[in-house]
């Protein structure tokens, strides 16, 4: 490949571990608060605890009643939701501890308008939007099978939601539960990702497709299909390249302005496992990605198909989070392990 893309590699010469901790059960969940300075770590046995970035202060939450899927904090960090099995979401804040939010199903994801108090909740086949004390901003019940993913694009004007058959566009402050745009999918829509400028939202289906919208013009564009599901996808920060995990193979694309691909993608690893964790560095070209062989490994994509640096944990990678602002990542592992790695 030619271009402004093929430069010398970052030199990263290891990952050195920071802190380490331990839970009860499985790491199903992490979520760097925005300003970096606490780390909220959720589990298959349904508790969640706020560590501080040192990893030397800790605050258990609340307990639910079955594991934690997902957690997500609010724009200002003031307010950690967390959702989970048995109906189980609510929001929570240091002094104020749990709010519950009902709804009727697992919750599948969670995500906050951006510089907004709005968080949408997915939940079995349902969508609610609410404020920090539950009150409800709009809800979009009894949707076509269960709610995969939620992403707010365009800057937070449209709240998306793919489910079986379709990506949904909806606008929680127009009253009615109508979409203002829906793309049909062939099969269950899995994955979201807004660009970073807001431009664009890419799409990994069921059946392999890798799909890009124009949120401007609502034209979609299928990238590629694959042998299997996409189930995790990440842009880079300047949203010149995003990353593709489907099943068995970990790809970069770069894309132009109407989200078209420009040439082959890099093939960074080919895997008969799946990732737990992907995810670009929040400020500069680096792509991590984690395992069930228990690697953690950071690429700089576009200089070279070998890792810039690799860790051994030993055992199945759950989940990772970038931290804002800095070099490190935190992990999960399958048997309850949290670890706080730098770039060295």
């Amino acid at each position: 490949m030619t271009g402004p893309e093929c430069r010398p590699a970052t030199i990263v010469h290891d990952l050195r571990l920071s802190w380490s901790a331990t839970r009860a059960d499985a790491v199903s969940a992490l979520a760097w608060s925005p300003d970096g300075t606490r780390l909220a770590v959720g589990s298959l046995g349904g508790d969640a605890a706020i560590f501080s970035a040192d990893g030397a202060g800790k605050q258990e939450t609340d307990p639910h009643h079955e594991g934690v899927l997902s957690l997500a904090w609010s724009g200002g960090g003031r307010w950690l939701a967390i959702g989970g099995q048995s109906s189980s979401a609510c929001v929570w804040s240091p002094g104020a501890g749990s709010t519950p939010i009902p709804v009727r199903g697992w919750v599948n994801d969670l995500a906050w308008a951006p510089r907004s108090d709005r968080l949408a909740v997915a939940a079995g086949n349902d969508v609610v939007v609410v404020r920090p004390d539950a009150s409800v901003v709009a809800d979009y019940p009894f949707l076509e099978g269960t709610v995969n993913a939620l992403a707010w694009s365009g800057g937070g004007r449209h709240l998306v939601v793919a489910t079986l058959g379709a990506v949904h566009w909806f606008d929680p402050v127009v009253a009615g539960r109508r979409a203002a745009r829906t793309a049909k999918v062939v099969g269950a829509a899995l994955s979201l990702a807004p660009s970073p400028d807001a431009t664009r939202l890419a799409g990994g289906q069921l059946n392999g497709n890798l799909g890009v919208w124009d949120e401007a013009t609502g034209r979609g564009t299928v990238v590629t299909s694959y042998d299997g599901g996409v189930e995790r996808l990440s842009w880079r920060y300047d949203g010149r390249q995003l990353a593709v995990a489907a099943y068995g193979e970990l790809d970069v694309w770069m894309l132009d302005a109407k989200g078209t691909a420009v040439g082959a993608p890099f093939c960074l690893a080919e895997t008969d496992a799946t990732l737990g964790g992907l995810a670009f560095h929040p400020s500069r070209p680096l792509l991590a990605g984690g395992g069930r062989d228990g690697w953690l490994q950071v690429w700089e994509p576009g200089t070279g198909d070998d890792p810039l640096a690799s860790l051994e944990v030993g055992e199945e990678i759950t989940t990772l989070a970038w931290l804002p602002g800095a070099d490190a990542l935190a992990l999960g592992t399958c048997s309850g392990a949290v670890h706080v790695v730098t770039l060295g």
